[in-house]
């Protein structure tokens, strides 16, 4: 502290000598006004930058926000206008229409090779679904 305010005075002796240099040796020096000018100029402006800075911080990350919502609006309607071009996708080709006597003749080759009809039968019926 002591540093500091040896540096305080010394300063407005500067300050004084120097105003005292420009102006005519039988002018009177109001220092106290003088003093108090200089006082403004040079007080700390601590809670002036702190809200400037708060109010840069705050300007940027609204900003921010709005950029990130155009870019999304933006890929919204690349993504709509990119699916609009792709092609649908296939769809399974139908099943291709059975015959009627195919499919007789599957059922009774399940029923034989599970042991329920013998040769003899399975032959006699493939001869009636074939017509022979």
């Amino acid at each position: 502290m002591a540093v500091r305010a040896d540096n305080a005075h010394h300063d407005v002796e500067g300050l004084l000598a120097a105003m005292s240099r420009d102006r005519p040796a039988d002018t009177v020096i109001d220092t106290t006004k003088e003093i108090t000018t200089m006082g403004l100029l040079f007080r700390p402006r601590t809670p002036l930058l702190r809200m400037a800075a708060g109010a840069t911080t705050a300007a940027v990350a609204y900003n921010a926000g709005q950029r990130r919502a155009q870019q999304n609006a933006y890929n919204d309607q690349a993504e709509a206008a990119y699916a609009a071009t792709q092609a649908p996708p296939a769809q399974a080709p139908a099943a291709a229409p059975v015959d009627p006597a195919v499919a007789e003749l599957q059922r009774l080759s399940a029923l034989h090779d599970a042991g329920q009809l013998t040769d003899a039968e399975f032959t006699a019926a493939k001869a009636k679904v074939l017509d022979l």
